[in-house]
């Protein structure tokens, strides 16, 4: 049995998360209230088929593992954000 080990991450490196909501504005909004004056950049991606939800990509330079689980936790506790990934 093989053990897989976790990649190395240097920090501080550009980190991208893909927010999934219903509506791409308010998944904007919510960047903005999350990340307030830092810089990022964040794209649309996907629509489901149904057309029930949106994917947008979200990158931006975190300083350590804190800080990076610190806006997914941001993301993933915002009533706009269904998912994170």
């Amino acid at each position: 049995m093989t053990t897989q080990k976790k990649p190395e991450i240097i920090y501080p490196c550009a980190w991208q998360y893909t927010l999934i909501g219903n509506d791409i504005s308010a998944i904007t909004q919510a960047s903005v209230e999350i990340l307030a004056e830092a810089k990022y950049s964040i794209s649309e991606s996907k629509k489901s088929s149904s057309g029930k939800y949106v994917s947008m990509n979200l990158e931006i330079a975190v300083t350590c593992q804190d800080h990076r689980d610190s806006i997914f936790m941001q993301f993933r506790e915002h009533i706009d954000i269904k998912f994170v990934i």
